[in-house]
């Protein structure tokens, strides 16, 4: 062993070792750096005026562009083959989720590029939803999701895929005036007064009302984004159709949110959701560097729209972090190789 760790092969070995480690963290600075300022392309829409004309925020950069495709109807699906993330498996999926999400991308499109294509693409997209929702008012997806020890397992319902559903369908209405978008955006608020042990997405607990990304009865997660989005979808079919009871199911989780804001905030950086399975595998509930300048924005709308000192305190607060918390140091390199180590292992699996 001696003569080994001596001998001219090894020590070449340990030299070319020492120069790709020190190649790869060379990358993963400039990575990291590219990273802040493609993540920093999602800017606020300041006037609530402007929300009948454009979204909460105005989206810059995709995350995983390449992984969403348009079939020949112009309808969004996802190829999960080309998404950085383990335990999915290589499928072409209609979601929800990612449809109605790129739907409101297309849409801000049209309307601030007057980019005809693109309102045909929100269209149909929009014409989707209409067809594929079910009796009980919910867009279903289709595949089983890990969240810690739990699954959720297919078919369920998501409140991040009924906010954003009607979302797309208030704007299909406000913009055309055909009834059967309103109609169906008025048949997805069923699953908001149902609890997610009864197959809804509505939990209540000590802070008031919370919409579920994940309906899990064992472990309610508390998911920040995608309840926000929810709330997002309640006030737009509030503001396009003038549904008051949009709007108490809206301020309903108004109330639980100022609650529970104070728990994601961990005095430098936000929490993913409150799940209380805290460790490596969820990177102890610490967001990734997109979702912290989402929160910011998400929390930044939810001032603009209630007036409420709460989101006005939280947005400064989420925004400094964003731009100045030493966790960016930590958090942006270990996302960055967190996602090329998915890539070398969906890649030799």
């Amino acid at each position: 062993m001696k003569n080994l760790w001596r001998s001219r092969a090894f020590k070449i070995f340990r030299v070319s070792a020492s120069v790709m480690f020190t190649a790869y963290l060379a990358f993963l600075v400039g990575r990291s750096i590219q990273t802040y300022r493609l993540s920093n392309g999602e800017m606020l829409s300041e006037n609530v005026a402007d929300y009948k004309k454009n979204y909460y925020f105005t989206f810059g950069h995709v995350k995983e562009k390449e992984a969403i495709q348009l079939d020949s109807n112009l309808v969004y699906y996802v190829d999960y083959s080309k998404i950085k993330s383990l335990g999915v498996s290589n499928q072409l999926v209609y979601s929800p989720v990612t449809l109605a999400l790129n739907a409101i991308r297309s849409y801000q499109k049209w309307i601030l590029n007057q980019d005809t294509y693109e309102r045909e693409v929100f269209l149909a997209n929009a014409n989707w939803l209409v067809e594929n929702i079910n009796d009980k008012g919910e867009w279903i997806l289709t595949q089983d999701v890990s969240v810690g020890q739990y699954t959720v397992k297919a078919p369920w319902c998501s409140g991040l895929a009924q906010g954003l559903g009607i979302s797309v369908l208030a704007r299909a209405y406000g913009e055309t005036g055909h009834l059967a978008y309103a109609e169906t955006a008025r048949k997805a608020l069923a699953p908001f007064y149902t609890d997610i042990t009864a197959g809804g997405v509505r939990t209540t607990n000590e802070f008031g009302v919370f919409y579920e990304e994940y309906p899990l009865p064992e472990n309610p997660t508390h998911v920040l984004n995608g309840f926000v989005y929810s709330l997002f979808g309640l006030y737009d079919l509030y503001l396009f159709d003038n549904n008051t009871e949009a709007l108490a199911l809206f301020q309903e989780g108004i109330n639980g949110l100022q609650n529970a804001l104070p728990l994601f905030d961990t005095g430098d950086w936000t929490l993913y959701s409150l799940n209380r399975e805290s460790n490596l595998r969820n990177h102890w509930n610490y967001c990734s560097p997109w979702y912290q300048k989402l929160h910011t924005n998400q929390v930044k709308a939810l001032y603009n729209i209630t007036g409420q000192e709460t989101f006005r305190t939280y947005a400064v607060k989420f925004e400094n972090y964003r731009d100045n918390s030493s966790k960016n140091y930590i958090i942006y390199p270990a996302y960055i190789a967190y996602t090329d180590f998915v890539w070398l292992v969906r890649k030799i699996s």
